[in-house]
């Protein structure tokens, strides 16, 4: 029995001693996990980190709730987090940084991938406080150890921080905590950025923000330590509440990306951000339609905030005739079943956009026939059936410059107007064929021309349009009497420009909405014997053809400003979009083409309800609920931050009408950057895409830019070629030449 005991006592003690030291080690790989996880996602504009046992959490999204204690957000994802705060709780807003305004001695974290041995190509570049700890330091058994020395000796892990003090600026060179030196590589695509601290009332409902939370121990909850106010553009915002954005909500995926891409295919960084980098020196405008009225206030909201982000200065409204003054001279400006004309003012102001006006020729009380196409009686869609008749001259004077001077007396900027919708087609200019509205082009003048010269006579600096005109044509698969639609065009460019009275406009406006042979790249012939004198078939000269007419008749000094350019074909928005504007900036100094304006960026769910499927695919985004981005959107994007900001046309580098080779557009910078476009004409059916070479010197730093916004930095190789892979979707190559 004692040797049993005994037995058992050393039994005893050896699980004893197992237990400890499974305890040593499960604790030992436990804090290593811990330091692993936390170091897992250092890069502080990447995703949201993973979780570990001592790894900080990073929330995104919208404020809905806020107190001294507590903040609860909305995130990108529609999920709700509250966060506890703290008096150790920071408050801090991002503001970028030039490269001169680095200054020798701050500290800073660095992210990015190594370019060359020692040389780091920064992605993000952001400046912090010597007491700040951007990366936390885990403590286990009484002892700190730094992440800081951990990091520094593993080169591999290349998209990882870097911390340290700058000692050079040319190059930048910073030290780190350990003594090793790293050159800092600076490209176009760095963003620098420096902290500022803010008052805890400036993080309100409705504000974007990001927080750094830890876990409070043995609780499922979080404390905040530091939250990150997003800023909006200086000037722009005001201080204090934000009325409008309240209202707005999201169904976005990560960082404001829709759901079907990936974070492999977008670079997250800056998409939804505030545009900044437009061209101050270009005098072309960018501009957009909201689209199809019946808005919500809501609706509106959405939409102005998308055209802020986006960078837009030109946003085009529709006022129709009958939505501001539905019954003659009783006039309606807060009717949100049609369009809260105030509430647009509101958002006007707000984020200092000027608004071009856009009116109609349909008089509400005036008389209306109800033809029928099926028995001859017009031509036109079963939409357009019920045909007016000419507005009264005086009423339809009245109703234009009560608009202009409606937003102008509020405080609205309103610098172009146009006065009607395409009441030219399917109209020989004595004759209507148009099931929507019977108008001569003497009646469209006589009205238009009163109007012209009533806003003038208050508003002398308010550029007004023509009648607008399709842009270039009617296309074939419409219309079977292509041809016989053509020589009524003709004749009523002859009527509208010769006749007595002359028109009265400061440019043309056109609209480029029925695709023509459905490439600004491709040429479609005038048919033999063609008893008409221009051919308004085809894209590729469709603005020396206005440019010819408008010289012609007298109106030398006039320019052109298209005012509807469509991308709506779903899955080559971006093509369509970008090629359509690269068009008419290669025409702006030849044709003086005055600027652009998208159609559109939403139809309104009202507007839309029970018109069908093909109603959805119109624009660029959708409102309804949340933001729904399209591609469209990405690449107004590109267009506003790459395009806008090479204000001069070159010309073309390469490529041919016609044919499946890359085309190449070449633009400068006031700045002597070369901006080169290469693509293929978007109705081209490729099966796979196409390889070129570009000549651009030797040893040159490219940046790179997809349609859909994604950009990476390169070197053109040591002959000065660079070579791409093509498809239908637009590449934009930067060349800094100096």
């Amino acid at each position: 029995m004692p040797i049993l005991v005994k037995r058992m006592k050393s039994i005893l003690s050896l699980l004893i001693k197992t237990t400890s030291i499974l305890i040593i080690i499960s604790t030992f790989l436990l804090f290593h996990a811990g330091i692993l996880s936390s170091q897992e996602q250092g890069n502080e504009e990447g995703l949201r980190q993973k979780e570990g046992i001592f790894a900080p959490h990073t929330i995104r999204g919208e404020v809905t709730a806020v107190d001294s204690n507590a903040i609860v957000v909305k995130t990108n994802t529609g999920d709700f987090e509250e966060v506890k705060l703290t008096q150790r709780t920071c408050y801090v807003k991002e503001l970028n940084v030039a490269k001169d305004q680095l200054k020798i001695g701050e500290k800073l974290l660095v992210i990015g991938g190594f370019f060359k041995q020692d040389t780091l190509n920064a992605r993000l570049i952001k400046i912090i406080k010597t007491r700040d700890d951007p990366v936390r330091r885990p403590k286990f058994m009484g002892r700190k150890f730094s992440r800081h020395k951990r990091f520094e000796s593993r080169e591999s892990r290349k998209q990882y921080p870097i911390i340290g003090e700058i000692t050079e600026l040319e190059p930048l060179t910073i030290k780190g905590n350990t003594g090793n030196i790293r050159t800092i590589r600076i490209t176009n695509t760095t963003k620098i950025i420096k902290e500022s601290e803010v008052e805890h009332s400036e993080i309100i409902r409705g504000k974007k923000v990001t927080i750094i939370t830890r876990s409070i121990p043995h609780t499922n909850k979080r404390e905040g330590i530091k939250v990150i106010a997003a800023v909006e553009k200086e000037g722009v915002l005001k201080k204090g509440s934000d009325p409008f954005l309240k209202t707005v909500s999201s169904n976005e995926g990560v960082n404001g990306l829709p759901k079907k891409f990936t974070v492999e295919d977008v670079d997250v960084s800056n998409l939804l951000t505030d545009i900044s980098r437009v061209s101050a020196s270009s005098e072309f405008i960018y501009g957009m339609w909201l689209g199809r009225g019946l808005y919500s206030n809501e609706e509106l909201d959405r939409a102005f905030r998308v055209a802020h982000n986006l960078g837009i200065k030109h946003f085009m409204i529709e006022f129709k005739w009958g939505y501001v003054e539905p019954e003659n001279d009783k006039w309606d400006w807060t009717n949100e079943k049609t369009i809260d004309v105030e509430h647009v003012i509101k958002l006007a102001r707000y984020y200092n956009i000027s608004i071009i006006p856009y009116l109609d020729t349909f008089m509400p009380w005036g008389e209306r026939k109800k033809l029928n196409p099926n028995r001859g009686e017009c031509l036109g869609p079963p939409s357009r059936w019920g045909q007016y008749q000419a507005p009264d001259p005086k009423e339809y004077a009245d109703y234009a410059f009560k608009v202009v001077d409606k937003l102008k007396r509020s405080g609205v900027a309103v610098k172009y107007v146009e006065l009607d919708n395409e009441v030219s087609n399917i109209n020989d200019g004595y004759q209507s064929w148009n099931c929507f509205i019977n108008v001569t082009a003497k009646q469209i003048k006589e009205f238009e021309n009163n109007a012209y010269n009533r806003i003038k006579s208050v508003y002398p600096d308010i550029m007004i349009s023509s009648t607008t005109f399709s842009f270039p044509g009617l296309p074939h698969r419409l219309y079977e009497n292509f041809i016989e639609d053509n020589i009524r065009r003709n004749s009523f460019i002859r009527a509208y420009f010769e006749d007595e009275p002359k028109p009265e406009f400061d440019f043309l406006g056109i609209h480029e909405v029925l695709m023509g042979s459905g490439s600004p790249y491709t040429m479609a012939k005038k048919p033999e014997n063609a008893d008409y004198e221009y051919n308004f078939g085809s894209y590729h000269d469709a603005y020396d053809i206005w440019r010819e007419i408008l010289d012609k008749y007298g109106f030398n000094n006039k320019p052109i400003f298209n005012l509807e350019c469509a991308a709506v074909r779903k899955g080559i928005q971006d093509a369509q979009l970008l090629q359509r504007v690269v068009f008419a900036r290669t025409n702006a100094k030849k044709n003086r083409v005055m600027g652009w304006v998208l159609s559109q960026l939403t139809g309104s769910k009202r507007f839309r309800k029970g018109k069908g499927k093909k109603r959805s695919v119109i624009g660029i985004t959708e409102l309804d609920q949340g933001y729904h981005l399209k591609e469209g959107y990405y690449a107004y994007y590109t267009l506003m931050t790459t395009l806008a900001c090479y204000p001069n046309y070159e010309g073309r580098v390469m490529g041919e009408l016609n044919t499946h080779k890359p085309l190449i557009e070449k633009f400068r910078s006031d700045a002597n950057r070369v901006l080169y476009i290469a693509f293929i004409p978007y109705h081209m059916k490729l099966e796979k895409a196409l390889k070129f070479s570009l000549f651009v010197g030797s040893s040159k730093e490219i940046k790179v830019t997809k349609s859909n916004g994604v950009s990476f930095v390169t070197e053109s190789n040591k002959e000065g070629f660079i070579s791409f892979n093509i498809d239908k979707k637009p590449i934009f190559i930067e060349v800094n030449e100096g």
